[in-house]
């Protein structure tokens, strides 16, 4: 047994441990393993501030959409950029301002998506299918598909309308608009959702959100 200097202890009282007993005794694998946990922590918490905080959301929308004045109306909700994922989305809410026809304020959702050039142009083409009836992403499924175009800044866009149902928004009438630039490998789409309604997305609607950006460039 070791020789204890019970004088020693007497006179200075034992120093307060900043790493717990318990982290060096499972070895220094636990003691990375709580290291990582808090740096990955950090960064979970710092990414969902990031995600989940306008200022960036809308820099973020502009690197996609340019834009000289933001639509009024409209707050971004959540966004993750290009990752290991592929694709970036940004989630926008109607949040005021008054509809062409005098119908109540807000109410539409949209959703602004990027693709890679890896995989894009495979979701452009099941996005913009009326033959599908499930929603992208395992979004619930959807019906009623209607194709159509839209005159936007010059340009003619692409449209499939349809009911949706099922998927975080609570299904609803929905358009989905191919913003891709001309020449451009990375596809862009719109989506706006009417949550828990039937009453269709307008043409003027989604002129009056595209109205702010620059739809007429090439990519």
């Amino acid at each position: 047994m070791a020789e204890t200097s019970w004088g020693a202890a007497e006179a200075e009282a034992p120093k307060k441990r900043r790493i717990p007993g318990w982290v060096w005794f499972c070895g220094a694998g636990c003691l990375l393993a709580l290291i990582v946990s808090a740096v990955a922590a950090v960064f979970v918490v710092r990414g969902v501030r990031r995600a989940t905080d306008p200022e960036v959301q809308w820099a973020a929308i502009d690197e996609v959409l340019p834009y000289e004045q933001r639509p009024q109306g409209w707050t971004p909700r959540f966004g993750v950029g290009m990752g290991m994922l592929g694709f970036e989305t940004y989630v926008l809410e109607q949040t005021g301002g008054a509809t062409a026809d005098g119908r109540s304020p807000g109410g539409l959702v949209a959703v602004l998506m990027v693709f890679s050039a890896a995989q894009g142009e495979e979701v452009r083409r099941q996005m913009l299918d009326a033959e599908k009836v499930e929603a992208p992403f395992n979004l619930g499924g959807r019906t009623e598909m209607r194709r159509g175009t839209v005159e936007v800044q010059g340009r003619t866009l692409k449209v499939l309308r349809a009911v949706q149902t099922g998927g975080q928004h609570g299904g609803g009438e929905t358009a989905i608009v191919d913003l891709t630039p001309e020449g451009s490998s990375k596809p862009i789409l719109l989506q706006l959702i009417r949550p828990n309604s039937q009453d269709p997305v307008r043409d003027e609607e989604i002129v009056t959100f595209l109205e702010p950006f620059d739809v007429d460039r090439d990519g």
